[in-house]
């Protein structure tokens, strides 16, 4: 369970990147219900931190768009309701969402992937904040959902695999799940719920 205290530290400090496997109104798909962050309100939404939990982090490869609030994060894209979807009432749901590389905002993966390759240091830099990130949230025995393939690599090369259990998923964005059922059943059928 999240203290108050490590919800406000981890607000505070990572907030701007990331987020929380919860959303506001689960049977609605409109990005602007996707988007509504009031159940972050601590006050307002009392159980709020019994429903967060730290042992499961998801993990993108970085945000597409400047984000305008703390833990925006996988909550209004044209896309989230998949991940919202495919673990909600699974144990993956409350778990914490955040990105590898924090200090690069592009849409295009390959971008993204290409300018890592020019900029080797952006990539070790990025993998240090995440490991204290990760400790900062203070799970135990942390199981790390990656979304794509990329994201996965990055995991890897950097030892993430050898430290935590490490899962990867298609991403919710790929071409060849535009549909949410299609997503949700390749969610499914690889990690076995």
């Amino acid at each position: 369970m999240i203290t108050i205290e490590k919800y406000e530290i981890i607000k505070e400090t990572y907030g701007a990147h990331s987020s929380w496997a919860i959303w506001a109104d689960e049977d609605m798909s409109s990005i602007k219900k996707m988007s509504d962050l009031s159940i972050f309100d601590i006050v307002n939404n009392k159980d709020l931190l019994s429903s967060l939990n730290p042992n499961i982090v998801f993990v993108g490869l970085n945000i597409s768009k400047e984000l305008p609030n703390y833990f925006a994060n996988f909550h209004g894209g044209k896309n989230d309701s998949k991940i919202r979807d495919a673990f909600k009432d699974t144990r993956f749901c409350g778990g914490y969402m955040t990105d590898i590389i924090k200090s690069f905002v592009e849409s295009d993966s390959g971008k993204m992937i290409s300018h890592l390759k020019k900029q080797e240091a952006l990539e070790e830099e990025n993998i240090k904040t995440f490991q204290i990130e990760l400790n900062d949230l203070g799970g135990e025995n942390i199981e790390i959902v990656a979304f794509g393939k990329s994201t996965y690599e990055i995991l890897h090369r950097n030892g993430f695999t050898e430290k935590y259990k490490v899962m990867r998923v298609p991403h919710y964005s790929a071409r060849a799940f535009n549909n949410k059922e299609m997503y949700i059943n390749a969610v499914k059928k690889i990690l076995n719920f």
